[in-house]
């Protein structure tokens, strides 16, 4: 029974209808993404020889393994925490319908088997990932890594940076300056198979 004094618990506030963060806001988050990337990745070099194929694996996937909770509680603080929303509302997420999720899982499916297909007629096998792959250790890594890194990056790209840069200049715009974001990361893992760079830009 509910005392009629007492108010109600509050929900946690729904999206408006531009949830995206302050364009300064992202600037900082950001930086202080990056910031923890540069120290991880200095911490990698130094207890790892990053040439090494035995050692590559392992410093990959500690590296991920370091970068990935540190990119998804920065996103928290500045999307949610700082404007005490919920994640569904900072982040701008919404139940798609049937119709729709169907038709994004068989159109993701479809450019995933192109994108194989593509890559294994037109693969040099000289990438990072293929060097991962050579062990069972470094096929375990990968394996993490595509477990981890698309929630990741589906999180930071398209939950925090798209929103913000879409309310600053506009979708279009928006959308290609994260693609070129999301892709320039990724050209070192591909740089002896630049085959593989505009499906990564495509993405």
């Amino acid at each position: 029974m509910v005392d009629g004094n007492t108010a109600p618990a509050s929900a946690p506030p729904s999206a408006p209808a531009d949830a995206a963060i302050p364009f300064r806001e992202l600037v900082v988050a950001v930086a202080i993404i990056w910031a923890a990337e540069m120290v991880i990745g200095g911490v990698q070099g130094a207890f790892f020889a990053y040439n090494s194929t035995r050692y590559l694996p392992h410093a990959v996937l500690l590296a991920t393994l370091a970068a990935a909770p540190v990119t998804l509680l920065v996103v928290w603080l500045f999307a949610c925490r700082r404007r005490g929303m919920s994640i569904s509302a900072g982040l701008s997420l919404r139940a798609p319908s049937r119709r729709v999720a169907v038709l994004s899982a068989a159109g993701g499916a479809g450019c995933a088997l192109a994108a194989a297909a593509v890559m294994m007629r037109a693969s040099t096998g000289r990438s990072l990932m293929d060097q991962l792959a050579a062990t069972p250790f470094g096929l375990f890594a990968v394996g993490v890594l595509a477990f981890i890194a698309p929630f990741v990056e589906e999180t930071y790209y398209r939950g925090m940076i798209f929103p913000a840069l879409r309310k600053k200049i506009g979708a279009a715009a928006a959308a290609a300056i994260v693609a070129l974001w999301f892709t320039i990361p990724h050209v070192p893992q591909l740089a002896a198979d630049p085959v593989g760079i505009p499906i990564i830009l495509a993405m």
